[in-house]
């Protein structure tokens, strides 16, 4: 149960991340783009590892 938690957090956090990029403060680059999704994935693998 425990490792579900951390999985969503992780999503969640991600997903903060994610619309704090696509704010016009940061500007929304492929380059950012593309960064955060590797980390969203990286997230998601560490949290299903």
């Amino acid at each position: 149960m425990s490792d579900d938690s951390a999985a969503l957090c992780d999503i969640r956090h991600s997903a903060f991340l994610r619309s704090k990029l696509a704010t016009p403060r940061y500007g929304m680059s492929s380059g950012d783009l593309a960064g955060d999704l590797l980390l969203m994935l990286h997230n998601v693998a560490v949290a299903t590892d």
